[in-house]
């Protein structure tokens, strides 16, 4: 949306029309936290201060996500659970993709590596979003998943020691 004119349309629309409709109803929302604070909660323009409450989700912990597959019948080992964890990060949208007639192995593989996997862009999709200059994040990431133990700042990602890397592309 950077550029896109959105913000500004957005606020004329709803200072001009829809904040005098009673059952019109702005619900913002999504991962980029730090672009919605900024742009929503800390606006300067039309829509300063029209913020009516805030909720904040955080990923399931490791006991939420227990609780939630046994809620859907999926049973997963204790180690599998971690694993699950580990991969999808408690985030409820994933882990709902779960099919419990599949096992863990198989549900991870159709989710993220199978043709056609619904997770199978997000890795970019992910850096893409969060960084101004993504390509320099997915190769070191891109890099350390190659080997077992750390590297160093230069090898295998092509990046030299000087190197400087994007800030958050939300927190600009």
């Amino acid at each position: 949306m950077r550029e896109s004119g959105f913000l500004p349309a957005f606020d004329y629309f709803w200072n001009s029309w829809a904040s005098a409709v009673p059952d019109i109803l702005f619900i913002g929302c999504g991962s980029a936290t730090s672009w919605i604070t900024k742009k929503l909660f800390q606006n300067k323009g039309g829509l300063h201060n029209r913020v009516t409450g805030r909720i904040y989700l955080a990923p399931f912990s490791l006991g939420e996500c227990e609780e939630f597959f046994k809620s859907r019948n999926i049973e997963m080992t204790r180690y599998q659970m971690a694993e699950c964890y580990m991969i999808f990060g408690g985030i409820p949208f994933y882990m709902n993709l779960f099919q419990r007639d599949k096992s863990f192995t198989q549900n991870v593989d159709r989710l993220c590596f199978a043709d056609k996997a619904p997770l199978q862009y997000e890795f970019e999709e992910l850096y893409r979003s969060l960084f101004k200059t993504p390509d320099r994040h997915i190769a070191i990431v891109t890099a350390l998943s190659k080997k077992r133990t750390g590297l160093s700042r230069t090898e295998g990602t092509g990046l030299g020691a000087g190197t400087r890397l994007s800030c958050f592309a939300g927190a600009i």
